[in-house]
């Protein structure tokens, strides 16, 4: 299993929408659709990833910056770093 690592710099809430973490993509690729193993009692999803200048993008790689908009979290349960699988 791949391990697929993001730093939280910020997050924020968007009401209608959801959370978005903003961050730095620390190790491997993170996609839409992948599930947070930070919270096994409940199942935190990525609804999508958000470029930093606007507009969605499928996918990010390690070093990259974006927004994830995550399902089923919110701003106050930040964790530094969450990982995906």
């Amino acid at each position: 299993m791949d391990l697929n690592q993001f730093i939280v710099d910020d997050s924020f809430s968007i009401l209608g929408k959801g959370t978005v973490f903003v961050g730095r993509v620390l190790r491997g690729t993170i996609k839409a659709g992948m599930k947070c193993t930070n919270f096994p009692d409940r199942e935190v999803i990525i609804r999508k990833i958000e470029k930093p200048l606007g507009g969605d993008q499928e996918s990010a790689s390690a070093g990259q910056s974006v927004g994830l908009m995550l399902e089923g979290l919110d701003s106050a349960e930040r964790e530094t770093v969450l990982n995906f699988i």
